[in-house]
């Protein structure tokens, strides 16, 4: 009985020995693959932290030329306003001037018609001026004949001759019926003034 106990124990004892073996190597086993796996993960988790500090990187980068471009961009809007401003202004600036040139082109016209007509009455004065030319050449080659100024003498005697017979005529007429008006039926009563006046010929 006491060797069945024994016995019995020693089974126990050598069962539990091999069940604690078998359950050390098993969770010998299990250790080593939760620390495969445990380095696994730490080699991802490395991978993965490497790869999110790239991305991040990436990130920054991008986030800069982001903010570099919205930077030009509104550098290019500014610019773009300003060029078109300027070319309101130059339109502006263009639209006056082309109702100056207007201006001046009426302004233009107007003096060319001007002009054109100072030139007709330019013309008509140095038509006149010649005619005034001839006539004294005329009248200088008239002056200057002996005979013709015989003439003229002879003319102006008879003129004054006509006129003394007016005058004379005239304070008949006077003495008979005037009544002592200067002025009488729209005809001047007092005898007219004549005054002769001869050139020498040079």
């Amino acid at each position: 009985m006491i060797k069945n106990k024994a016995f019995f124990l020693i089974a126990f004892l050598i069962g539990v020995c091999l069940f604690s073996i078998l359950k050390y190597i098993t969770i010998f086993y299990e250790k080593k693959a939760i620390l495969s796996d445990w380095a696994q993960m730490k080699s991802q988790i490395l991978l993965l932290n490497t790869l999110k500090e790239h991305l991040n990187n990436q990130l920054q980068e991008k986030t800069r030329i982001i903010a570099e471009k919205e930077k030009l961009q509104q550098e290019l809007l500014q610019q773009l306003n300003i060029k078109e401003e300027k070319i309101s202004q130059i339109q502006a600036f263009l639209d006056r001037s082309e109702e100056k040139i207007a201006e001046l082109n009426r302004e233009i016209n107007l003096l060319r018609s001007q002009n054109n007509s100072l030139a007709e009455e330019n013309r008509l004065l140095l038509e006149k001026m010649e005619k005034i030319n001839q006539e004294y050449n005329s009248l200088l080659s008239r002056w200057q004949s002996i005979e013709e100024l015989r003439k003229a003498i002879i003319q102006l005697k008879r003129n004054a001759h006509l006129q003394r017979k007016k005058i004379a005529q005239t304070k008949r007429i006077i003495v008979e019926g005037n009544r002592g008006y200067v002025i009488k039926e729209g005809k001047p009563t007092l005898p007219l003034k004549t005054k002769i006046e001869v050139i020498p010929a040079e």
